[in-house]
């Protein structure tokens, strides 16, 4: 594995292929990309609109691939209320 780091590199309507790795740096024992388990949760909780894969590489290495959720953008749905009463300084509430 390379020392850099793993950047997303996907491009849309393309595909992954899996393979065996190096022949000549491991004897082909493994197969890449590898497969990154980590949980993948949005923290606060929020509703999801898609699930997909994305693929994670670097120069000499096969790289990872992992899950990506893609989130609400629950801003669109919020409504904005106006304040009925602008208060331009504090003098005008307290006194």
């Amino acid at each position: 594995m390379s020392d850099d780091r793993h950047i997303p590199d996907s491009q849309p309507d393309t595909f992954i292929q899996f393979q065996p790795s190096d022949e000549k740096t491991d004897a082909a024992q493994s197969t890449v990309p590898f497969i990154d388990i980590q949980a993948v949760t949005p923290n606060p909780a929020i509703p999801l609109v898609g699930l997909g894969i994305i693929h994670k590489g670097a120069m000499n290495s096969g790289g990872f691939i992992q899950p990506k959720v893609y989130t609400l953008n629950i801003s669109e749905y919020a409504l904005v209320k106006e304040n009925p009463m602008p208060v331009t300084e504090m003098d005008s509430i307290v006194g």
